[in-house]
């Protein structure tokens, strides 16, 4: 399962650069481009709960603010989409 999150970055500088190095250090993470107080990332993970759990994880760290998820993509083997022929 892949989702496609945007943090908010807030608090004082010490705090917004703590949570940058935890999630930097996240395996589970792809950090885009900072821009001001907004972060992108990827997330990787094997289904909704382990996705549940880092979304709650990323929440609760001092120096974020909030994670919205902007997009989610259920990679499942059994649901394949063929093209027309």
């Amino acid at each position: 399962m892949t989702s496609g999150l945007l943090l908010s970055l807030s608090g004082d500088a010490s705090a917004v650069e703590q949570a940058l190095a935890q999630l930097r250090a996240c395996p589970v993470l792809t950090l885009g481009d900072r821009q001001g107080s907004w972060l992108t990332a990827a997330l990787q993970t094997s289904g909704p709960e382990e996705s549940e759990r880092w979304h709650r994880w990323m929440q609760g760290l001092p120096g974020v603010g909030d994670v919205e998820v902007v997009f989610v993509h259920w990679d499942d083997e059994g649901d394949r989409h063929h093209e027309p022929a």
